[in-house]
């Protein structure tokens, strides 16, 4: 990894062996680093320096990179570093010094890592799953887990309290396994795993418990369930969703309790046992989260699990594959509502292709909404699997692929700003629109749009279209609104949610009659957590089942809602608000049309509009006006209507928002933008006519500027902020403006910076600020860019290099000899003058730079200073590869971040876009 040439070689204790046609190969010294007492600058470099006399007329060599993750780090505070890993780097690369290169200072590898390097990693402590002592203790099939047949496992269950006590017990002297190994940073526990559903009889007896604690007497839950059980311990299992849900809700609940509770007594035992104090962090999937595949079968609970599990850790971790709007897009706005400040990983990630565009946007959509540490996944060479073809980040030679090189300048990007990127928390500019979180309707079987999918009704179509339109995006839950969370919303979008407890639903009617907005799809929140109808919000969204209002008029309904207060609902059908079951959904295809008459102003600003959707909720509007009416099988009928419901408002759609489309009802349509605008239109104009505020609005075309997402600021204790945004587009933005309903009580910015892809050339953005609105022209960008709004920070150096083409990412591509004329920039966004010092500039052996290091006068401050270099690259070079470019500003202890252009070298032959990957 030293030499830039065509070579093989090993080496043992320090002796070379082979033939390799170079003079010289220095080799790194192997002294370990101890960042407690050494200085990073005075560690031996990687290869060590070209000799003088090899370099170029008029060159000499470059200064040596530092092999240690903390020469290429913004950031020297481990705790506050962004923490960018490879999963099995060592195993893929077999050395660290090239992951280093690449802008990696994690290995998610369990015990890999180095502190001679800086790469530091996640282990899972757990070394005993099933205890030899505990099997011999407690012999099969004392205290096992038992499937819905009845069919025992050789697994304890987690509601088996001598099994728990005794694994935490031997987890606490595994963890002494790890108490002299400094490159480890945190525990892992948890896992994919999401819990089980135990019909054990050890599960049954405690479920029991639960249930007597939870109710206090038999009666009391008779009433909620509408049963006659003569006691708890008559209670039984519900094996399946249909035979009493409300029975289903609290059996799940218990089982992921009976998981939180035993992750719990595991944390606590590393947290007591561990000398050196670190973290204790989850790695639970995704698919956890709203992919009822997955949900209805596992009772684990989100905020059980952030907040109880592992409660006072600072940091939370996930496993999250795919892009921008589905799992990291709209899964990490989720856990951000559930997170409050704790550092937010996402302990495995990847793209599902080879995209190198679709792999940076994605990237620097996770950064750009605050996530501290991302571990991307598959680093190893194994091409006869599936899983390589997708998720593959190196050729079968080794050589990194495109989508490779998209994430290492990203990492790099992200370590220059790691001053505000690894410690910044998301500024609420403007109050978010929250998607309402069901676990009890994702606890049920139903259709879905694939195997990692959510469930049918999509919240994550809605969740774009929002994104899409400006408005910042989190979730709520019942508990965040018993809490008094509404105050921290602008509206609440019930998308494919019929079950809300009653306590919850009563404040959000309440909420919405003191002035607040809701969305709502099919029978929202039309049952509670017993499966007990309640009209609560039927009545905000103005509306009663049709069946019903052909038998009772508007009056007549109006008493059977006051009357509706026995259990059974007041003689309500139930199955009025059942939907059809999950099967036939895909049979009922409906559409709906605008209502020509309509004055209403959300109406008059659609215009036009023909909408389809799936499974037409035929009801009757008591309170209210229609926009849309319903065509075929629901000719007649409304389809969209807004209420006034006291000084808030409602808009109710019958058929399912997440599946609505203005033109066939086909995904495909909504991710290539086939679909005509009022799904976009109706949102917007419902909005704004709410009173509820966009974040970011542009000076683009409709569809662009849909494809366009800018994230909330994510701001410093020192008033700084940074922006990210990425582009869905397929091709490049052009210079648009952009107006941002800023925070007033934010500290007035002084600088106002812009960088994008795969440069390092930071442009100065010229703005206006008025009535707490940042309005700028924002320059073009292909697929991210940040905005830096600076008041107090660190210095900066930026360069914009000529004489090689960009490729890959916006990538350089450099061939033997290649000379470069790098223009850099010293920036001073500070009130205090920079003093005067030196830009250095590092490379690997065998580059070369008309002058390694370069004086700068004293810069005053919100100032800059231009210096130039020249760079020559190596006369020879082997397989493609990348190799970085550093720049550093140095005036004694003020050193700036470290700017670092990635290049692809390459031999000529596979430069200008002619890889194979």
């Amino acid at each position: 990894h030293a030499m830039d040439a065509t070579i093989s070689f090993t080496y043992a204790k320090g002796q070379l062996r082979g033939k390799t046609g170079i003079d010289c190969v220095i080799l790194s010294d192997d002294a370990a680093f101890n960042p407690a007492k050494d200085d990073w600058k005075k560690l031996p470099s990687e290869g060590g320096a070209m000799q003088a006399e090899q370099a170029p007329k008029g060159m000499q060599p470059a200064l040596p990179l530092v092999m240690h993750s903390s020469f290429f780090a913004g950031e020297q505070d481990r705790e506050k570093q962004l923490q960018l890993g490879m999963c099995n780097a060592l195993a893929s690369f077999k050395d660290y010094p090239a992951v280093l290169q690449l802008g990696f200072n994690r290995d998610h590898g369990w015990t890999n890592g180095s502190t001679k390097y800086g790469i530091y990693t996640l282990v899972q402590p757990e070394t005993t799953h099933v205890l030899t002592e505990l099997l011999k203790n407690h012999p099969d099939p004392v205290g096992r887990y038992a499937n819905s047949e009845g069919k025992t496992s050789a697994a304890f269950s987690f509601s088996y309290l001598p099994f728990r006590q005794e694994a935490s017990a031997q987890l606490g002297k595994d963890v002494q396994n790890f108490k002299d190994m400094d490159e480890v940073e945190d525990y892992m526990l948890c896992g994919e795993s999401s819990g089980i559903l135990d019909y054990g009889d050890t599960a049954r007896a405690e479920f029991h418990k639960f249930l007597e604690k939870r109710f206090g007497a038999i009666a009391k839950l008779n009433a909620l369930w509408n049963t006659s059980y003569e006691n708890f311990d008559a209670v039984p299992f519900p094996k399946n969703t249909d035979e009493n849900k409300a029975a289903w809700f609290a059996f799940r609940e218990f089982s992921g309790l009976a998981y939180v509770e035993t992750l719990t007594e595991k944390r606590k035992a590393i947290v007591a046992n561990d000398p050196k104090h670190r973290n204790v962090t989850s790695q639970a999937s995704c698919l956890s989260i709203m992919s009822p595949g997955f949900t209805s079968v596992g009772p684990m609970d989100f905020e059980d699990l952030i907040n109880v599990a592992f409660e006072g850790q600072p940091q939370f971790g996930w496993d999250a594959y795919s892009t921008g709007d589905y799992f990291v897009g709209c899964d990490t706005d989720f856990l951000l509502s559930f997170t409050g400040n704790r550092r937010l990983m996402n302990s495995e990630f990847n793209v599902h292709g080879q995209d190198p565009r679709i792999m940076a946007r994605t990237y620097w959509n996770m950064l750009s909404k605050g996530i501290k540490g991302i571990s991307t996944w598959c680093y190893v060479p194994s091409p006869g699997n599936w899983v390589y073809v997708m998720w593959g980040m190196l050729n079968a030679d080794g050589t990194p692929r495109d989508k490779l090189a998209a994430e290492a300048d990203a990492n790099h990007e992200a370590h220059r700003l790691e001053k505000i990127l690894g410690t910044a928390q998301p500024a609420m500019a403007v109050k978010p629109v929250a998607l309402y979180y069901s676990r009890n309707d994702l606890s049920l079987p139903q259709t879905t749009f694939g195997a990692y999918s959510s469930m049918f009704d999509s919240p994550y179509r809605i969740y774009a279209i929002l994104r899409a339109l400006g408005y910042p995006v989190r979730w709520i839950s019942p508990r965040q609104i018993e809490a008094g969370g509404l105050k921290d919303v602008s509206a609440v979008c019930m998308i494919g949610t019929k079950y809300m407890p009653g306590a919850a639903a009563t404040k959000l009617a309440q909420w919405v009659k003191d002035g607040g907005c809701i969305i709502g799809d099919g029978w929202a929140g039309a049952l509670d957590e017993y499966d007990r109808p309640q009209m609560t919000l039927l009545d905000v969204f103005g509306i009663r089942p049709e069946e019903n209002a052909k038998k009772m008029d508007v009056k007549k309904a109006q008493e059977a809602l006051a009357n509706a207060q026995t259990p059974v609902g007041g003689g309500l059908d139930p199955e009025v608000f059942r939907a059809l079951h999950a099967d036939e959904l895909m049979k009922r295809v409906e559409e709906s049309w605008a209502q020509p008459d309509s004055t209403h102003p959300v109406a008059q600003a659609i215009g036009p509009w023909h909408f389809s959707g799936f499974d037409f909720k035929k009801v009757k509007m008591i309170s209210g006006e229609v926009i849309g009416m319903g065509m075929g099988g629901a000719s007649g009928l409304p389809s969209l209507i807004i209420n006034n419901y006291g000084k808030g408002h409602s808009l109710y759609s019958a058929i399912m928002l997440g599946t609505m489309y203005e033109s066939g009802p086909m995904a495909y349509e909504w991710d290539t933008m086939q679909e005509g605008p009022g799904m976009y239109h109706l949102l917007d104009a419902y909005l704004k006519y709410s009173g509820v505020k966009p974040f970011a609005q542009t000076s683009l075309p409709e569809r662009q500027s849909w494809k366009t997402r800018i994230e909330l600021p994510l701001a410093d204790a020192k008033g700084n902020q940074m922006v990210g945004m990425v582009s869905l587009n397929d091709a490049p933005l052009p210079a648009f403006q952009l107006t941002l309903d800023w925070q007033k009580q934010a500290p007035d910015l002084k600088m106002l910076l812009m960088v994008h892809e795969g440069s390092r050339d930071i442009q100065k953005v010229p703005y206006e600020m008025k009535n707490g609105k940042l309005t700028l022209t924002m320059p073009g960008f292909d697929t991210h860019a940040s905005l830096l709004a600076l008041k107090d920070f660190d210095p900066l150096v930026s360069m914009k290099i000529s004489g090689a083409p960009r490729g890959v990412a916006a990538i350089l591509e450099v061939t033997p000899n290649t000379r470069l004329k790098i223009k850099a920039t010293v920036w001073n966004p500070s009130p205090k003058a920079l003093p005067a010092g030196n830009v250095k500039l590092y490379a690997a052996p065998g580059w070369f730079t008309d002058n390694p290091e370069v004086k700068v006068e004293s810069i005053p401050a919100y100032g800059s200073q231009d210096i130039e270099f020249e760079v020559q690259a190596p006369a020879i070079c082997g397989k493609r590869t990348l190799r970085p470019i550093v720049l550093k500003y140095e005036a004694g202890k003020t050193v700036s971040t470290p700017c670092t252009e990635i290049v692809w070298w390459t031999n000529p032959a596979q430069a200008s876009g002619l890889s194979k990957n």
